[in-house]
């Protein structure tokens, strides 16, 4: 069966359709779209899979390709019950955050461009938390760097937030900064956006990594793991340390869940992002998807 969202959506997500329900329905339906021979290439290059391993790889990516737009169907139409409804036994560990909190401390949340990447900032705002959201759109609880002159004012506005107590997440996998630095990631030459480190550096505030990942196809696990202070007073040395960290984290996620990719917006996009449309090493045979 071929998903075609424009009218599949409208069925998944109908205002009657129970989330549970329709991601496990999705999963009894055989992958057709996006082709394996689309994704393969990303899993052989830049994941590593054994080849023994694909046709499971491809099936859960597939899965996750559709359900994080159905997570952003119902993201968009507020019906974000439905979503924290998924979160295993409907509770979160949240004592990391709240260790650092009671200490005066800010707190910064380095989320990032996977399927279930809304999920801990919703999940934050849901509990009552103070907490921005670094975005590239305009909104309540948002900082918005959409554009140059958004950005201009967005670091001090974030800082301030941050050091009087507050959280800010945000994901460095995003397409926007005004300063970025090449490195590789996954085998790819990459480029990192510096504005969420910035802001940890800056701030002194403890930095987590929330860790989003299905564990069946109608149940999230959500955590959070403490990112390692970097040492030095060098900022560059310094913000390679944080980023390291963090990329080391959300690459052993990426290899881990094929679920958890999504393959939707930031590192996604085709302007200067991941190549997730990377050709297969071999030739396909003859009828092979």
């Amino acid at each position: 069966m071929l998903i075609n969202f424009d009218q599949e959506l409208k069925n998944f997500a109908r205002s009657d359709a129970d989330l549970k329900g329709s991601l496990l329905e999705l999963a009894s339906l055989t992958p057709v779209w996006p082709a394996k021979r689309q994704l393969i290439g990303f899993a052989q290059y830049s994941l590593g899979v054994d080849p023994a391993q694909e046709d499971r790889w491809y099936q859960q990516a597939w899965w996750g390709f559709h359900a994080a737009r159905l997570l952003g169907q119902f993201q968009k139409e507020q019906r974000h019950d439905a979503v924290l409804g998924l979160l295993e036994g409907g509770t979160i560990d949240w004592s990391p955050l709240d260790e650092t909190l009671a200490q005066g401390k800010g707190v910064v949340v380095a989320s990032a461009h996977l399927g279930t990447g809304y999920v801990p900032g919703l999940a934050l705002k849901h509990r009552g938390m103070r907490v921005l959201e670094i975005a590239n759109t305009e909104g309540d609880g948002k900082i918005c760097v959409g554009s140059d002159a958004d950005r201009k004012g967005s670091l001090v506005h974030a800082l301030k937030f941050v050091q009087s107590g507050g959280t800010i997440i945000g994901a460095p996998t995003g397409r926007f900064g005004r300063s970025f630095i090449m490195s590789k990631f996954l085998g790819q030459d990459f480029p990192i956006f510096l504005g969420i480190g910035e802001i940890a550096r800056l701030s002194g505030a403890a930095s987590f990594w929330p860790v989003c990942s299905w564990q069946s196809a109608g149940t999230l696990r959500l955590s959070f793991e403490p990112l390692p202070q970097p040492q030095g007073d060098d900022r560059m040395a310094w913000l390679k340390q944080w980023y390291a960290a963090y990329f080391e984290r959300l690459g052993a996620q990426m290899k881990r869940s094929p679920a958890d990719l999504g393959f939707r917006f930031g590192f996604w996009s085709d302007a200067g992002g991941l190549n997730w449309k990377i050709p297969p090493r071999e030739p396909l045979e003859s009828g092979r998807e």
